[in-house]
């Protein structure tokens, strides 16, 4: 059994009998690709590609917003870990969002990006959501339900080429 999925497997394991656990076992040895092996290992969804659309031409390019102190090397570690890991990369771009770092409840930091002129400028794109009791009602007699967490979903889709630039991001150092 792949070395990331034997937490997975004990943690999932505790209600099932040996010919389940079994099967189970294969489960996670077959699909053994899906499971990250760090945080950087995130997958990559190429099947379609992000289109922006906009209704203005201009770019949104947004003022600076500086790096809080003790935030510094932090942030450098964070673009260090993206751009190993080609979720990044450097842009010399017309456009450019602020960043905007958090302090998540564990000590660590939440690298955010303000898109909101960026959103203010796209055509909105309309369509309607199921209501969620409609949703709820599927699952009606179902036997077994699962759910699933992306980690870090926003990064796992690819941008298309085109509208790239228009996702820059800055800070008083860097541009991607």
């Amino acid at each position: 059994m792949p070395e990331n999925s034997k937490d997975l497997f004990e943690r999932s394991k505790e209600n099932l009998n040996e010919k389940e656990c079994n099967q189970l076992a294969q489960l996670l040895i077959k699909f053994k690709d899906t499971f990250s092996v760090n945080d950087l290992d995130i997958g990559h969804y190429t099947k379609i590609k992000q289109r922006i659309i906009r209704g203005t031409p201009k770019p949104a390019k947004e003022r600076m917003r500086r790096t809080p102190l003790g935030f510094e090397v932090e942030e450098e570690k964070h673009f260090g870990e993206l751009l190993k890991g080609k979720i990044i990369q450097p842009s010399s771009s017309e456009w450019c969002a602020a960043p905007v770092l958090i302090r998540k409840r564990d000590g660590k930091i939440r690298y955010c990006i303000d898109y909101r002129e960026l959103n203010f400028k796209t055509r909105k794109d309309y369509f309607s959501l199921p209501r969620i009791e409609s949703c709820i009602d599927t699952l009606r007699e179902k036997e077994f339900m699962s759910s699933l967490n992306m980690f870090s979903g926003y990064y796992q889709f690819e941008t298309h080429e085109d509208d790239g630039h228009q996702t820059a991001f800055c800070d008083e150092i860097w541009s991607f």
